[in-house]
């Protein structure tokens, strides 16, 4: 008699085991997913920003796009910070972040002696570099904690 009971108490753990497992495997790749979009969709928004930002500086002082970039820019770090901070190393993403930031608004922004650049322009190459190097952060810190 006890034997029975035995193996319906084994059973019952292995059940309550494998459960257990099911449910943190589809939470782990819950997260990876979300993690992946929120990736994507800030790749999505950089480049936004960039291609609104080369805009604003290859064209006539235009402060809608001033106010749209240094909007968008405002929280850029704290939303950068908010979804990637459980990957990519804090003192880096700031780093990345105000790199950025800075390409963009340190010469010819929300001046009026802003003038049209020359798309070969070094403050264009800059803000596309820095662009990158963010975007390029993100991902690899991704990868890295996902599928290495």
């Amino acid at each position: 008699m006890s034997s029975g009971l035995d193996f319906q108490w084994v059973s019952w753990l292995l059940i309550i085991i494998g459960w257990w497992f099911v449910n943190w495997t589809n939470n782990k790749s819950e997260t990876r997913k979300e993690l992946k979009a929120a990736t994507e969709a800030f790749r999505v928004k950089i480049e936004n920003l960039t291609d609104l930002a080369i805009d604003y500086h290859t064209n006539t002082r235009d402060i809608h796009k001033e106010w749209k970039i240094k909007h968008r820019l405002k929280y850029l770090w704290g939303d950068a910070d908010h979804q990637f901070s459980s990957i990519v190393d804090k003192a880096q993403l700031t780093s990345k972040v105000f790199a950025y930031r800075k390409n963009i608004t340190v010469s010819n922004f929300d001046t009026r002696k802003h003038k049209p650049l020359n798309i070969n322009d070094d403050i264009l190459d800059n803000i596309a570099d820095s662009s990158e190097a963010l975007i390029r952060l993100i991902e690899q810190a991704y990868i890295k904690h996902y599928l290495q």
